[in-house]
């Protein structure tokens, strides 16, 4: 449950710049257009080239996020993080057509890195000059390393973003609420039950039901051919 703690705030603009030629309606994703866990991530490649609303949808509700925050970890501002996950949604509208899925050469989550970071030293080169220029192109192979593992880890606090809201969506308000409090707001079990004029070992239940569908949802997306990449 701790893991949880520090990846329920808000994450920066909930939207990505569109280009003109890939205009969607702006809406929340519907868990079920998802493909069955069956399916290969071949095909939702396939469906962004094919221009899949729900396809795109789901890369922008998902991959969005990730990208945004591993822009301010590498010290971008908010508004700049903003531009780089702009960006890159531009960057994958463009180039999804030479995108060919390969497992042994890399997944689709690792050419999102590629591009992402390339982003990034773009815009350093554009705020900084020339000599930033130099400076970043070669300090990104000695933190090559450290990168990728930032990337990872960003994709791994939305798995666990996404598994929350699965599971705020499946339980009742009152489990909604306990969990909330329990895990974003750290308040004591408690508070809580007088609070909510339940008893204690009713929060443990509650809290324990939760811990159990939360890695139900997790192993899920980890497995699932859209978050896995």
């Amino acid at each position: 449950m701790e893991r949880l703690c520090s990846v329920l705030p808000s994450t920066g603009p909930s939207t990505l710049g569109r280009p003109k030629n890939i205009l969607l309606p702006l809406k929340k994703y519907r868990n079920d257009s998802l493909p069955d866990n069956s399916r290969t991530h071949l095909s939702f490649v396939e469906r962004l080239k094919r221009r899949d609303e729900s396809a795109w949808e789901y890369f922008e509700a998902f991959y969005g996020p990730i990208i945004f925050r591993f822009a301010v970890a590498q010290g971008l501002s908010d508004d700049l993080a903003e531009e780089v996950r702009s960006g890159c949604y531009v960057a994958v509208v463009n180039q999804i057509e030479q995108f060919d899925y390969d497992s042994q050469r890399g997944r689709f989550r690792n050419w999102l890195l590629t591009i992402a970071s390339r982003r990034i030293a773009d815009l350093s080169r554009k705020r900084l000059g020339h000599q930033a220029e130099a400076h970043v192109l070669n300090d990104l192979p000695a933190k090559e390393r450290s990168i990728t593992e930032a990337w990872e880890a960003q994709w791994r606090e939305q798995i666990v973003r996404e598994a929350f809201q699965r599971v705020s969506r499946r339980v009742s308000r009152d489990t909604r609420e306990v969990l909330t409090r329990l895990v974003r707001d750290n308040e004591p079990v408690r508070a809580i039950a007088e609070s909510l004029s339940i008893t204690e070992n009713q929060v443990y239940k509650a809290k324990q039901r939760c811990v159990g569908m939360l890695r139900e949802e997790i192993t899920i997306l980890e497995q699932d051919p859209l978050t896995s990449g």
